[in-house]
């Protein structure tokens, strides 16, 4: 399994990605909008691409059960 980031999505992050998105990051398990202040996890991207595979906490926590 690839190391994660655990991290508060701030505005600066989520700005830049919404931008690349067209459209509000979404977490990729349960579909629900990620907001600026949420708990997120992120994997890093091979070749620097920003690809969107962030995903709730909470939500991946549920995963690794």
């Amino acid at each position: 399994m690839p190391s994660y980031r655990i991290y508060v999505m701030g505005s600066p992050i989520f700005r830049k990605l919404e931008k690349h998105l067209g459209d509000k990051p979404r977490c990729r398990l349960c579909g629900k909008p990620i907001q600026i202040g949420d708990e997120v996890v992120s994997f890093p991207a091979i070749g620097g691409r920003v690809k969107g595979y962030i995903y709730h906490r909470s939500c991946f926590e549920k995963t690794l059960h």
